[in-house]
C-alpha cells in the first residue's frame, strides 16, 4: 500500500496554496496497492529526510540558483536511498509521485521559486496527463537513479558523488531529457569531464549532439567504464576541435 494525489488534485492543493485557501497537507490523499505491502511509513520517512536536509540549509545562499541545484543534487541521494527497494509498481505510478510532489511543496516552491500557479505545476507533476521532466520528485530520483547506477557500474566507492554536482543546464537538456539518461555509464564519464572543467559548459549542447550521432554505430547501453572513457574522450576531443577551428575562422575574418 502507498500514497497517491491525482494530477486534479495536485494541481487544487497547489492553487490552494498559493491563494491561501489551503494550509499545508490539506490535499486528498487515496491509498494503493496491496495492504500486505505496507510502504506508507517508509515513503513518508524518505520525504522527511528530505524535508529535514533542506530545512538545515545555509539559508543565505537561497538567492543562488547554483546552490539550490547542488542541495537538490545532494537530498537526490537521501530521497533515491529511501526509494529504490520500491516495486516497479509505485514507482512507475504518476499518481505516487504527484503525492511526493505535494507532500514537498515547501521545498518545491522554494527550489523554484514562481509567483505563477501555471508555472508551478510542471515542478508538481500536475501540468498534463503525463508527468514530465520537471516534476521535482520524479527527476531528483532519476539523477540519482543514473549516477549510481553509472558509479556502481564503474567500481565508483561513493557512486552518488555526481548526483551532488550542480549541474542543473546539463541534467534539464542533456540527461534526463535525451536518452543518454539510457547509458548511466557514459553519462557518469560526461559529468566528470563538467565537473572537472575538461567539458565546459558552452560546449556540451554541440558534444552531446556528436554522442547523440555516434549512437547511431555504437550501442551505449553495453559500454563498461573504460569503453565509455574512451567514447567521452574521443566526442570531447572532436568537439573541442570543431570549436577552436570555428573560433580561427571567426577570427580571420
Amino acid at each position: 500500500m502507498y500514497q497517491a494525489v491525482t494530477k486534479a488534485d495536485t494541481a487544487a492543493y497547489v492553487v490552494g496554496r498559493q491563494d491561501g485557501s489551503l494550509s499545508a497537507n490539506d490535499y486528498k490523499v487515496t491509498f494503493r496497492g496491496s495492504q500486505a505491502d505496507d510502504f506508507v511509513d517508509e515513503v513518508e520517512d524518505a520525504l522527511e529526510r528530505v524535508l529535514a536536509g533542506w530545512r538545515a540549509r545555509d539559508a543565505s545562499k537561497d538567492r543562488l540558483d547554483q546552490a539550490r541545484d547542488e542541495l537538490e543534487g545532494q537530498l537526490s541521494q537521501e530521497l533515491h536511498i529511501g526509494f529504490e527497494h520500491l516495486p516497479a509498481s509505485v514507482l512507475t505510478d504518476k499518481d505516487f509521485w504527484r503525492f511526493c510532489s505535494a507532500y514537498l511543496y515547501d521545498f518545491i516552491v522554494w527550489r523554484q521559486p514562481s509567483n505563477a500557479v501555471t508555472a508551478l505545476l510542471p515542478y508538481f507533476g500536475a501540468a498534463s496527463n503525463g508527468l514530465g521532466r520537471e516534476c521535482v520528485p520524479h527527476r531528483m530520483f532519476d539523477r540519482a537513479q543514473i549516477v549510481k547506477t553509472g558509479g556502481d557500474l564503474a567500481g565508483d566507492p561513493d557512486p552518488y558523488s555526481l548526483a551532488r554536482f550542480g549541474a542543473a543546464d546539463v541534467w534539464k537538456s542533456h540527461i534526463l531529457r535525451v536518452a543518454n539518461g539510457n547509458a548511466p555509464v557514459v553519462v557518469r564519464e560526461m559529468l566528470t569531464d563538467v565537473k572537472t572543467g575538461k567539458l565546459k559548459t558552452h560546449v556540451v549542447r554541440t558534444f552531446v549532439k556528436n554522442l547523440r550521432r555516434a549512437r547511431s554505430n555504437v550501442l551505449f547501453e553495453v559500454l563498461n567504464q573504460p569503453q565509455a572513457r574512451d567514447l567521452v574522450d574521443r566526442e570531447r576531443a572532436r568537439t573541442l576541435s570543431s570549436a577552436a577551428t570555428l573560433d580561427s575562422d571567426g577570427g580571420s575574418d
